[in-house]
């Protein structure tokens, strides 16, 4: 991190240095210091300069800051550039698409696609007309195949198998044709695949990939009660990434299983303020676990801001805020 901003410091505009700060911050859990580079870079970008990398890295500030909205708009403002164009359109994809939806549970409904389909294949369209490596359109077509339509796994599979056959340890090719197995409900398959890409050498260049696999095999642990495994996938996701909310949520599973709430409480905790208490499961689950240590004021804290940002759900009124005050007043 301090080689980065001594570099920023004599060089603002070195956007390739810039982008990459910001992806370091945000796994050191120091993303709000981003905001410094990010002001100091537009206050001294040179006029006759394309102003694309600045926006490619706003874009990712605000991504990693979950304010997706803001995030698409810069992505956009840089997809046209020739050195920046095609970064900022695959996180385009990626935000469209959500990916972070396809679970061991069998994939996604797809739903959150509905009205975007136009736009995510005329960027894939876009991305395969300036993609320098071929395979990155391709596995996310066979994505976007996965989560359209339930009936077009076998043509995401196929997508993700021609990859496979010209290189058998593509990361990205592999992890999607685990979660197209997953979508099938190929459990056994998809788990055998995620455990192939465990085994292989980790990869600055696929740590996006790595952590994926690391929370669905984890979460597959969990689910046939093999915590031991699922606690040391999520410790391993942790070591390259302390951002990363669902390792931490996982883990307070794990804690909760264990009998150990003051444990359980500061992991979801970390998860509930990594999410900017943006998730309703989470901030339950912290509740529970603050009114079982007997923390009843940080229980009623976190219950007035899940009121706040969730008044869809009134029953959690009931269920979780009475019985705070009620073991307040007992």
């Amino acid at each position: 991190v301090a080689n980065y901003k001594t570099l920023l410091l004599s060089n603002p505009n070195h956007y390739e240095a810039l982008s990459r700060y910001i992806q370091i911050l945000r796994k050191v859990r120091r993303l709000t210091e981003a905001q410094a580079s990010l002001t100091q870079a537009e206050d001294n970008h040179p006029r006759s300069v394309s102003p694309a990398g600045l926006f490619y890295s706003k874009g990712l500030h605000h991504r990693y800051s979950n304010r997706l909205v803001e995030a698409t708009k810069y992505f956009n403002y840089a997809r046209r550039d020739n050195e920046w164009g095609e970064k900022a359109i695959v996180n385009l994809i990626e935000i469209y698409l959500n990916l972070d939806s396809l679970n061991m549970r069998g994939g996604s409904d797809g739903a959150h696609v509905i009205g975007k389909s136009c736009v995510i294949e005329s960027l894939l369209q876009e991305l395969t007309t300036i993609s320098t490596n071929s395979r990155v359109p391709k596995v996310l077509d066979g994505y976007y195949l996965l989560v359209k339509e339930r009936d077009n796994i076998d043509l995401s599979k196929k997508c993700f198998a021609e990859i496979i056959q010209k290189d058998k340890d593509y990361i990205p090719a592999l992890l999607g044709m685990s979660i197209a197995l997953m979508a099938e409900n190929s459990t056994n398959k998809a788990r055998n695949m995620l455990k192939r890409i465990v085994k292989l050498p980790y990869s600055q260049q696929y740590s996006e990939e790595f952590e994926k696999t690391f929370l669905l095999l984890s979460e597959s642990y969990i689910q046939r009660e093999k915590f031991d495994l699922a606690q040391e996938l999520c410790k391993r996701c942790l070591d390259y990434n302390k951002a990363c909310f669902r390792a931490w949520e996982m883990m307070g599973e794990i804690m909760e299983h264990d009998s150990m709430p003051k444990k359980a409480a500061e992991c979801y905790k970390n998860a509930w303020e990594l999410q900017k208490m943006t998730s309703p499961t989470v901030g339950s689950k912290l509740v529970l676990n603050y009114m079982k240590r007997q923390h009843h004021i940080e229980a009623i804290d976190v219950c007035a801001t899940m009121f706040e940002q969730f008044p869809e759900y009134p029953e959690m009124k009931e269920e979780l805020f009475k019985k705070c005050v009620q073991s307040l007043r007992s």
